[in-house]
């Protein structure tokens, strides 16, 4: 009898130290100390648990990752995490300011993956799977957040492929195919909301682009491109826009007509100044200049009132002037 409850006992704690192993463990101190919390699924406490708001550090198992959020409902600005992760660094901002959390398990680890469906939050969670692996443990904003649902019937991941039905495509990832022309179909893909041509070889813009009217995403990173065509300022629904990594040295004038933009990314491009007409871009709410040669900000910089995160990493940013220090929002790489 006496050994049967051993056995038990033994076989309770090998349970647990396999759930504890497996678990994303949070620490409330920024070293992996102090109160802790394991987290076995997604983690949304909607201010109802102690550890809102109070993580410093983490403990990623093997074969997981998770995007946090400083928002509850997996809202606000987000972070991709595949590694043990401490709130240090350029990452001090997010000490004691996580919300939410979700937990993924890699297929073939062997660790159980979670089950909640959170589609009706307008969240697209199936993409973070194909782009964690581009974010990394950089600070990013969360331009998904008002991304929609589509069927994989509009989803092409080739030029050949979206060329027999152009007007069916719906978003176009051609990611680092080495392409450098574009094909002539393009101007019948009017129904197209989301391109992405990140790491190839372009570096000109096709007069038939201004038909893009649905265009809401467009990710153009680390291609040739260094000017930008008037008609640009067309693409009035654009949202999105990702064009680090190109020998630019200016802010295309026809930015100015981008009314919807809220994310632009321009990190390591050769700009070197805000245009005036930033002041019309009312709904920013993200901007990336980080290594660029941009060394100041513009006196209308606080009438961007949407504006959440910044990142001037890298720049000749040396000091903040007070209307910019005064604004709502995140400032990796801040100088002081």
């Amino acid at each position: 009898m006496k050994n049967l409850l051993l056995y038990c006992l033994l076989a309770i704690v090998c349970t647990f130290g396999t759930a504890q192993n497996n678990a994303v463990v949070v620490y409330d101190n920024t070293n992996f100390t102090g109160e802790y919390r394991s987290l076995n699924n997604h983690w949304n406490p909607g201010g109802l648990d102690a550890f809102d708001n109070r993580i410093g550090s983490i403990v990623i198992p093997n074969g997981a990752w998770i995007i946090v959020f400083d928002e509850p409902g997996f809202r606000g600005h987000y972070l991709v995490i595949e590694k043990n992760w401490t709130a240090t660094g350029d990452n001090s901002p997010w000490d004691n300011n996580i919300s939410s959390i979700l937990v993924f398990y890699d297929v073939n680890s062997g660790l159980p993956i979670p089950q909640q469906n959170f589609n009706n939050n307008n969240y697209n969670y199936n993409n973070y799977n194909n782009t964690a692996n581009n974010y990394n443990n950089n600070n990013q904003y969360n331009y998904n957040q008002t991304q929609p649902q589509y069927n994989n019937s509009g989803i092409y991941y080739s030029m050949d492929a979206a060329i027999k039905n152009p007007e069916n495509v719906i978003v176009l990832d051609v990611r680092g195919q080495n392409l450098s022309t574009w094909p002539s179909f393009f101007n019948n893909m009017k129904n197209l909301r989301e391109l992405y041509i990140s790491d190839n070889n372009f570096s000109s813009w096709p007069s038939f682009f201004s038909d893009l009217k649905q265009l809401r995403i467009l990710e153009a990173q680390n291609n040739n491109l260094t000017s930008f065509p008037s008609f640009f300022g067309d693409l009035k629904n654009l949202e999105v826009l990702n064009l680090s990594n190109n020998p630019i040295s200016s802010f295309p004038s026809g930015f100015s007509d981008l009314k919807s933009l809220r994310i632009l990314d321009m990190s390591n491009t050769n700009v070197s100044s805000f245009p005036s007409f930033f002041s019309d871009l009312k709904n920013l709410e993200s901007i990336n200049i980080a290594n660029t040669n941009i060394s100041s900000f513009p006196s209308f910089f606080d009438e961007l009132k949407q504006l959440r995160w910044i990142n001037i990493s890298g720049t000749k940013i040396n000091s903040l002037p007070y209307s910019v220090k005064s604004m709502n929002m995140v400032i990796v790489g801040r100088p002081d």
